[in-house]
């Protein structure tokens, strides 16, 4: 997650201002960290003021330490933990089947979540625990529709919901809106750097999607999960219209495993410096 602060706006200007073929775009970046962070002021100001949610007795050495072993175990790098954490939380409640749990299910992560050391005490409000558990329910009844659907392989459906709903649950616990606008303009750059009719193995149509796909890969190194999160977020598809939402996961996977996407990544990888500078200085 970045954080930005006046210091980093400033070292942003001066790198945009080194960066002739950036002055514009980075412009529109200033402009969009900007409106981020105060998205996030404000945020933080009305979790300050908000209801949270207490777990007594936090902070136990040994759930902390048995999830520590269980990630130590996966392999896994530290900014997915979290978002695994919660995967690994919904995969057990879905399998149980009991809608009246998930529907309650908010809280019980949190407190979870809490005990293993992902959250600090006292960090989540009573808001964010009624926007978990309407996540939750809204995956866990298209869990339950694609049980009854012979047509889709039950364990390809079940890993998009819970990608996805994992992704969404950890953005409403984690604020990203600074990574957001830098995604969107990392986009904006290399839609004007990488003509849409200079890749031959991609379509008009697909060149957006496979082009933020590499940005995500190239650039923020993040995982399926988040990238399929993200397309699906960026092209408006929920799992209430389902039938659209399995399409659209159809289209990813193919997608993924497409030249188009393996090629903008590689171009994206090499002319990507002078971003990985600007958000280097975002973060520091």
């Amino acid at each position: 997650m970045m954080t930005l602060t006046l210091a980093n706006s400033v070292k942003i200007d001066d790198n945009i201002r080194i960066m002739p073929e950036l002055n514009q775009i980075g412009a529109h970046l200033r402009a969009g960290v900007i409106c981020a962070q105060r998205q996030s002021d404000e945020r933080q100001q009305i979790l300050s003021q908000a209801d949270k949610i207490n777990v007594v007795g936090a902070g136990g050495m040994l759930t902390a330490a048995y999830e520590q072993l269980r990630n130590a175990a996966e392999n896994t790098e530290e900014h997915l933990l979290l978002q695994n954490a919660i995967r690994r939380f919904f995969k057990q409640s879905f399998i149980v089947r009991d809608e009246a749990l998930v529907r309650k299910s908010g809280e019980e992560l949190v407190v979870e979540l809490t005990f293993a050391g992902y959250l600090p005490n006292d960090s989540v409000s009573r808001s964010q625990i009624k926007e978990i558990s309407k996540l939750a329910t809204a995956h866990y009844k298209a869990y339950e529709k694609l049980i009854v659907d012979r047509s889709i392989n039950l364990d390809r459906s079940s890993a998009w919901l819970l990608e996805t709903l994992s992704v969404l649950v950890a953005n409403v616990l984690v604020d990203h809106a600074v990574d957001h606008a830098f995604i969107d303009f990392a986009y904006e750059y290399f839609e004007t750097a990488i003509p849409r009719d200079a890749l031959q193995s991609t379509s008009a149509d697909e060149y957006g999607a496979a082009l933020y796909v590499a940005i995500q890969q190239a650039l923020m190194k993040s995982d399926v999960a988040t990238v399929r999160a993200g397309l699906l977020v960026r092209y408006g598809t929920s799992v209430e219209s389902l039938e659209a939402f399995v399409e659209f996961n159809r289209k990813i996977d193919k997608m993924l495993r497409s030249t188009s996407v393996e090629e903008l990544r590689r171009v994206v990888d090499r002319q990507g410096a002078p971003l990985r500078v600007i958000r280097h200085m975002m973060e520091t």
